[in-house]
């Protein structure tokens, strides 16, 4: 199943034969069902950026049905390209959900990563039992802090990491509604 906006972005959900494909190869082109129709998705030497050293340990926790549960490619529906990817680390089972999202250099500046995560929050609000929603951000890249803000995110805590030093947001599960009754009044 795809989420996406019509003529926009879509996720697509990460499969052990995108990860097969990409660790063997940095241009391929495969269907996916994309809004309920078969699309030829291209994916390009940009993709899946920083993801790929992950793509080992995405193949292993690959389900019976091939799916990394809760990781996405990001998909622009207009052409058919990947153009990034989002996705939970760890199971969808605990109070707490953390996730991390790419998008290729060459789109960023045009809403993608904020359609991407208000898609996953979307994604993941139908499941029982995921309470709030966490993710980092370098303190080097507002971009992604504001990304994360316009999604309904605060900014909670800083650490530092080998990455650098780290911003800590959190998404509680109510602030969809929150964020409505706040657009009502103004």
């Amino acid at each position: 199943m795809t989420t996406g906006v019509p003529g926009r972005i879509a996720l697509v959900p990460l499969a052990s034969e995108i990860i097969a494909r990409r660790l063997v190869s940095e241009v391929f082109s495969l269907e996916r069902s994309i809004d309920g129709r078969l699309r030829t998705v291209a994916f390009g030497p940009e993709f899946p950026g920083d993801a790929l050293m992950m793509y080992e340990r995405l193949r292993a926790a690959a389900g019976q049905d091939g799916v990394v549960d809760g990781s996405y490619v990001v998909v622009d529906t207009a052409t058919a390209t990947a153009v990034g990817q989002i996705g939970t680390f760890g199971p969808l089972d605990g109070h707490e959900v953390e996730f991390g999202y790419g998008i290729n250099r060459s789109w960023w500046g045009r809403g993608t990563a904020t359609t991407a995560v208000a898609q996953l929050i979307a994604q993941l609000e139908v499941r029982s039992g995921i309470g709030q929603l966490v993710a980092d951000t370098s303190v080097d890249n507002p971009a992604s802090g504001r990304v994360l803000e316009k999604n309904g995110f605060v900014a909670t805590s800083r650490r530092a990491s080998a990455e650098g030093e780290l911003i800590r947001w959190v998404r509680r599960p109510d602030a969809g509604e929150r964020q409505a009754t706040c657009s009502r009044r103004t």
